[in-house]
Parts: structure tokens; sequence; C-alpha cells
């Protein structure tokens, strides 16, 4: 208005009172920035132009344009939930890793190639290690004094828009944002803080949240500590959990629960501290089911590759659980071809178990020696394909 005004020789004051100008700053500050409603200066709103339709005319919407596959996608909030020391944040440094060295699969799951800003509430000393790549960082060292939380948020956002990153993940939700115990219960306060993250997710950023489950078990988001409110408001909960029954220190269960009506399974998956590496064990479809397959996978593991084998009593000792326990699962490895069992299954003649190791593929005419190929050649064993 100010600059057709000005083409016109002509100013604010012309048109409107002296007051003019107060009042709209007051009806700015009563709006507040970033906000679109309409707004009469007399105080009175207007009706609101409402989208009414029918049931059948909605459209569902697409499916996201993940970054990673069924659990991080633009313009959204994953929220990464476990006890202490279960390894959300080693799984969070993977994910960055994973997408900005384009490793293209991270856990068996698509992941698409990108810049992430990551905030750290480690120092530079242990986070080095886990990171070690080209990933914008900000440790606990160079955050002093620690800011309010939605400047770090604004401020993040702005270096995730100068770097064209298009993930930010925030380890962890309770550091930076400071609140106490008592806020953290508090369902207004959690939705104002994840509120605050609209700064990033309107810059179509995807936002990752660590945080802590409480020490009371619970699924589904039960366990998240804090108020419910947090769970409410994000888009995806993406729980890392210690397998019941399993005793390897190593398994996790990843539990995925979000807005979208296709979840993905639950991961069981396996971390080498020593190599700093993931893999998928296996995939389940619910918490019962994980639990059956990461014992499985312990079993498998135990057992020898040698004749004649291992006795179930023998499993069981060695992995210190019920006996039980291990029927089931030895039945289905050998049903699945991947366990060989001898015996009769009887006093005296107990079934026995051992590993399958795989088949190794027949050797091409390149990988023998020329006598050998020519012979082959001769009796027509083999077919020469190309010069």
């Amino acid at each position: 208005l100010e600059d057709v005004l000005g083409e016109l020789d002509l100013g604010l004051g012309d048109l409107f009172p002296d007051n003019f100008r107060d009042d709209l700053r007051t009806v700015r500050r009563t709006i507040g920035p970033g906000r679109d409603e309409p707004v009469s200066l007399n105080g009175h709103a207007p009706t609101p132009a409402l989208g009414w339709q029918w049931a059948d005319e909605l459209e569902a919407p697409p499916e996201p344009d993940w970054i990673w596959n069924g659990y991080v996608a633009p313009a959204t909030i994953t929220l990464i939930a476990g006890r202490p020391k279960c390894g959300k944040s080693t799984l969070a440094c993977a994910l960055a890793k994973a997408l900005t060295d384009d490793a293209g699969h991270f856990l068996s799951r698509s992941v698409r190639h990108g810049h992430v800003v990551y905030l750290s509430e480690e120092g530079a000393g242990t986070l080095k290690p886990k990171l070690n790549g080209r990933i914008r960082t900000l440790t606990r060292d160079g955050a002093w004094p620690r800011p309010d939380w939605a400047t770090l948020i604004e401020a993040a956002t702005a270096e995730a828009k100068r770097i064209a990153a298009t993930v930010l993940i925030v380890d962890s939700l309770g550091f930076w944002s400071a609140l106490d115990a008592g806020e953290e219960n508090d369902a207004g306060a959690m939705q104002a803080t994840i509120g605050a993250l609209g700064a990033a997710t309107s810059a179509g950023l995807a936002v990752v949240l660590v945080h802590h489950q409480r020490k009371a078990a619970g699924e589904d988001g039960d366990a998240v500590r804090g108020s419910s409110a947090i769970f409410a408001a994000v888009d995806m909960l993406l729980e890392v959990e210690r397998l019941k029954g399993d005793g390897t220190p190593t398994h996790r269960q990843l539990v995925a629960t979000g807005r979208w009506q296709d979840a993905p399974p639950v991961l069981i998956v396996d971390y080498d501290p020593r190599e700093r590496s993931w893999r998928v064990v296996g995939e389940a479809g619910d918490r019962t089911t994980a639990s059956d397959l990461g014992i499985r996978e312990r079993i498998r593991d135990t057992l020898p590759i040698e004749e004649p084998g291992t006795t179930e009593g023998e499993v069981a000792d060695v992995l210190e659980i019920d006996k039980r326990k291990i029927s089931g699962p030895l039945r289905q490895l050998v049903g699945e071809g991947t366990v060989i069992r001898a015996g009769e299954g009887k006093r005296g003649n107990p079934y026995r178990y051992q590993k399958k190791l795989p088949q190794k593929a027949a050797p091409t005419v390149g990988q023998l020696p020329s006598q050998n190929a020519a012979q082959l050649l001769k009796e027509g064993s083999i077919e020469k394909l190309s010069e």
C-alpha cells in the first residue's frame, strides 16, 4: 500500500489517522508472525472460510517422499525413543552418516542422499567417532550459554537452509529444550515445544527427535517419557527396545507407529560396536514375534557346522535359557533349510543339530585353470559363451 501511495505522492497519513501505525503493530503482535488469518481492524474477526466436504469426496494424502523409507519424510517429525543406553543416539548417528554418504540403504530400507544438521548433547570428543563425516553439527560445547528452544530451532533451520540440508536431528529433546520434569509432563508445555518445530517443518525439513522412554513399561507410545501430548504431536514414533527373552546384548527391535496406514514391520537389528555397523536380523509383525526371531538368531549362531552337531539341551545350557523355548525355533530353522537335524529323537539317540553352510556357486571358466577349462569344454560339461 505504501508503494502504491508513493507513486501517487501520498503517504499513509493522508488516508488514515495518526495512530494507524500503532494500531497495525497491535494487530501484528496479536496474530503473531507467520500467521495469515484474516483480522479486521475494528476487532471483529470475519467468519473463516471452512472447507466442508462429503466423506466420499475426501482424498487420502499421497505416500510421503521418503528420506528413510517408512520412517523419515520431509516436513514431518519422527521421534526416536528408547531407554538410556539403548542405542538411540548411535542409531541416529548411523542414519545421518547413511544419508550424507549416499549409502542407498540403511537397515534394508532405502535412504535418499542429502545433507544433515545434527544437534548433539554430547561433546566433540565422544561425538567425533560416531559421525566422522560431512555432517553439520552443533555440540553442547558450541552452544554455551545454551539458547532458548525457539531461538535454537530458528538458527538450526537457517543453517539447514544455508547448506541445503534435508534433515534436522535433535539429540536429545530433553537436553536442548531444557524442560524440567514438571514441564515434560505438562501437555501444554509439550505442545508448545513441538509446535516450535514448525519453523523447521514449514521449511520442508524432516525433523528427527531423540527422546527417552520412562522406566515403566508400555507399548505404542505409552512408554515415551513425559506427557502423551508429545506422541500425539509427532508424525512417526520409532521405539528402540531390547528384545524380551533375548540375551544378546547387541540385539534391538525397532517398533514403528505412525500416521500412515502402512507402518513398517518390527525390525530386529544387531549393532556391532567394533565395526560401528548395523544389520537386520529379521522382520516381524509384532513384539512377540520379534522376540522369537531374536531367539532363533541366537540359536542358529550357537550351532556348530561340524558333525555330529549338538542337542537341544546343550543349546539351552549355552544360551542359559529354558529348554522349552528351544524346540519350536529349531523346528522352524530345520523347515527353512538353514539347520540340519540328525538322530531319531529317542533316548540314547537324541536329535542333533548343526548349521547348514550356504552352497558355493559353481566356478566360471575364468576361475578355472586353462587346462581344466579346455577339458571341460571338450567333454561338453561347460559351454563357451564368447571369446
